[in-house]
């Protein structure tokens, strides 16, 4: 599995991001550096990613689980709502039979929104693409425990001393 791109719309201090995630067409690297001054939105950006993968790693180990919300403190300011998109390739299971690798890839897409208490967004979330992988994974570990999945890991750097 492969993060191709977040999208980041009212979160933190970001109207609207849209990030591509490595490898990228005409790169030769798996690694995206994000580099600013502090207060840029580098730990804004890892926190949606970890917050949008939450909900795929919770409907791996349960069919309707529930991943992290969207504080509401996330939201920006003047603002009624924030969204954040991801989008993940999986290889599928159809590998080439001399070389033994997945032949294509399959998109998966999913929407988390969070709304300020007493109003309204036009956009809502959307599962269906978490729940359609992570529904994959449970079928896979249903068949083979030796199966492996995708690694996630988040350690949060926050700086602030109390």
């Amino acid at each position: 599995m492969e993060v191709k791109k977040i999208s980041l719309l009212n979160t933190g201090r970001f109207s609207k991001l849209e990030i591509p995630l490595a490898p990228l067409d005409g790169l030769n690297s798996n690694v995206t550096v994000f580099v600013g001054n502090n207060g840029s939105g580098k730990t804004s950006i890892l926190k949606s990613l970890a917050t949008s993968l939450s909900w795929l790693v919770s409907r791996i180990q349960t069919e309707k689980g529930n991943g992290t919300p969207i504080p509401e403190l996330v939201i920006k300011n003047s603002e009624n709502f924030a969204a954040l998109q991801i989008s993940v390739e999986d290889f599928n299971s159809i590998q080439d039979d001399e070389s033994h690798k997945p032949i294509s890839t399959e998109t998966y897409t999913w929407r988390v929104v969070k709304a300020r208490k007493g109003r309204r967004t036009q956009f809502t979330s959307d599962y269906s693409g978490a729940t359609e992988l992570a529904s994959q994974y449970r079928n896979i570990l249903s068949e083979d425990e030796k199966s492996s999945l995708p690694l996630i890991a988040f350690y949060s750097v926050e700086r602030v001393v109390l």
